[in-house]
């Protein structure tokens, strides 16, 4: 029986990893969300996952920049757009 792979996410601003089966958030062994990729790691292959080796980080490009700068980079990099909302 082929196992199914499913990917694993860090959650940037939870600070923590889940894993996505078909774009659906997995509970494995009652957890949502893991502390480490490992644990999660070792939790999806008890689940009989495979897990995946690429890590999608939701972590934001902009964390920590003040509003004013992300709306004026959004700004100079669509032509006629306007400034995002604070």
């Amino acid at each position: 029986m082929a196992s199914r792979m499913a990917r694993i996410v860090h959650m940037g601003k939870l600070d923590g990893y889940s894993a996505l089966l078909n774009g659906t958030m997995l509970e494995l062994e009652g957890r949502l969300l893991w502390p480490a990729e490992e644990p999660l790691k070792e939790a999806m292959r008890r689940a009989g996952l495979q897990p995946s080796e690429l890590i999608i980080d939701t972590c934001s490009p902009v964390a920590g920049m003040p509003v004013s700068a992300v709306s004026a980079a959004a700004v100079r990099h669509r032509s006629g757009g306007l400034p995002l909302a604070a």
